[in-house]
């Protein structure tokens, strides 16, 4: 049995020195099989919480048990680890999840992979059209169910790494990976097909998951991808990893060796390349995250192998 453990830990500054930090509160979730893929807090200290489970969950006294394979849930936390609610998306095969924000306007946005066709509530559900689909789901401050828009799908294979909230455009940017070709919007048809092994996309929508834009780069190695998109004040900010070689926008940069190489890329609001950095060396460098500050620095972390 897998427990998950919710620590809330109080940062405390003193002018004069820095303290230790002090344990909040905290909270147990129970079940067979649970891994929590991504988080965010709101302006209330509230905590928002995105798993995968595999079997069953233990929430509130409630057991739930998975549909198929992997199931997602998504449960908002209070400031002292209590739960407020929670929301199951299953289907008869996996789930996985990529992300959950919070919108400028209070919305939730939960997004993630369906194998199968997904329910997100006894009535409201999409359907699979392949082998994976994207999906982009919306809740209420206080989880009520909103919407969910099928943003990325084909008879091939798609998959979601994570989304960001543009609270200056307001839009979801999302960020992915494909096989072949993908459609982003069902009413237009919009579809973007690579020539390389696998596509590596980032695409934006309206805060009501209707399609905007999106830009296409690639690898001909497939274990290539765009982990996360983070939004600045001047453009979006793309951080992943890439073997063999990286096409993006006309250019191509090949790794130094069979291991895998870091990036960073800027595009702007309107999807124009600005500039990209790399971080390589002889042996196998890791891409964990990137961040953004408003003076327009950007923080890489990772973890090298050798020079």
């Amino acid at each position: 049995m897998k427990r998950l453990l919710l620590i809330t830990i109080l940062p405390l500054l003193v002018i004069a020195s820095l303290k230790s930090q002090k344990w909040i509160s905290s909270n147990i979730i129970d079940g067979s099989d649970i891994e929590p893929i991504n988080s965010t807090l709101d302006a209330g200290n509230n905590h928002y919480v995105l798993f995968e489970f595999i079997g069953n969950i233990v929430v509130q006294g409630n057991t739930i048990n998975s549909r198929g394979s992997s199931d997602l849930i998504i449960i908002k936390f209070d400031a002292f680890s209590n739960v407020v609610w929670y929301n199951v998306i299953s289907g008869l095969l996996s789930e996985y999840g990529g992300d959950v924000t919070i919108s400028n306007t209070g919305g939730i946005y939960v997004s993630g992979t369906s194998l199968s066709n997904a329910k997100f509530t006894p009535t409201d559900s999409i359907l699979n059209t392949g082998s994976a689909d994207i999906f982009l789901a919306s809740y209420s401050p206080e989880g009520v169910f909103e919407n969910v828009s099928l943003i990325g799908y084909n008879s091939a294979y798609q998959q979601i790494e994570s989304h960001a909230i543009d609270p200056l455009n307001n839009r979801v940017v999302i960020s992915g990976v494909f096989l072949d070709s993908i459609r982003f919007d069902p009413g237009s048809g919009s579809a973007l097909t690579t020539p390389y092994a696998v596509g590596m996309f980032v695409a934006w929508y309206d805060f009501s998951g209707n399609y905007q834009n999106a830009v296409l780069f690639g690898s001909n190695s497939q274990l290539s991808k765009v982990s996360n998109v983070k939004v600045g004040t001047d453009g979006y900010y793309l951080g992943g990893l890439y073997r063999d070689q990286f096409y993006y926008f006309g250019d191509t940069v090949s790794t130094a060796n069979t291991n895998y190489d870091n990036y960073i890329m800027k595009i702007d609001f309107d999807g124009n390349y600005e500039w990209l950095n790399r971080v390589y060396g002889l042996g196998k460098e890791n891409y964990r995250d990137i961040a953004t500050d408003d003076y327009l620095n950007v923080y890489l972390l990772g973890n090298y192998t050798s020079t």
